[in-house]
């Protein structure tokens, strides 16, 4: 008997936690087209050129990365976690539960030009995280 094959393999931990599986496979289509625009510059604006075609515009940018400090309206909030807009709107209204298991809400930090409620982008991913988290758990149960 050969050692070590009974063992199960050991995995590093994902560094985004909150991150669904749609977002870890475009975090890793984004690596992979960052090293074949080094590569080979043509062939991966021939393929930006036919994900464009298809409506994927998304394929061809880079990871959407925000400061923590920065305010963002509703759309740009829910746009940034991936999320629908009424999602954001209810962790104002409703709340979320937060880490802890309490229940909280979304904190307005200010307001547009136009009047609309701002939030700071580290506490929109926070939230988004931690219920994504949530999910997950309760799916593991």
């Amino acid at each position: 008997m050969t050692p070590g094959y009974d063992r199960k393999p050991t995995r590093q931990q994902w560094p985004y936690p909150g991150d669904t599986p749609l977002q870890r496979t475009r975090r890793y289509l984004h690596a992979y087209r960052q090293h074949l625009k080094t590569a080979n510059p043509e062939l991966c604006a021939a393929l930006d050129d036919a994900a464009r075609a298809y409506g994927d515009d998304w394929v061809c940018g880079e990871l959407l990365t925000i400061p923590d400090d920065q305010m963002l309206t509703t759309a740009e909030a829910a746009e940034y976690v991936g999320v629908d807009i009424e999602t954001v709107r209810q962790w104002r209204k409703r709340g979320y539960v937060s880490p802890t298991g309490a229940r909280e809400h979304l904190q307005v930090r200010g307001l547009s030009e136009r009047g609309w409620p701002m939030f700071r982008a580290a506490e929109v991913k926070a939230i988004a995280d931690t219920t994504r988290r949530n999910r997950l758990s309760k799916a593991d149960s």
